[in-house]
């Protein structure tokens, strides 16, 4: 079983405040891809906790749409 993590490394969170961002992986280079996953430092990501991405349409491209809060 392949598992597969995509970490986003957010820095500046002011840009994100009160929007609603979407991330998106094309794996359709990949082989039976099983997971991808999102991770980080502002909230609602955590480091501790994956916010799991979905290929809804089963196109290959996976993706999660995250609502930031308001600084």
């Amino acid at each position: 079983m392949r598992y597969a993590l995509v970490v986003v490394f957010i820095l500046l969170a002011r840009w994100s405040a009160g929007q609603s961002v979407t991330f998106k992986v094309d794996a359709r280079a990949l082989e039976s891809p099983r997971q991808f996953g999102i991770r980080g430092s502002v909230a609602p990501l955590r480091w501790d906790e994956t916010l799991l991405m979905t290929d809804e349409d089963r196109n290959g491209i996976y993706e999660a749409t995250v609502a930031f809060d308001e600084v």
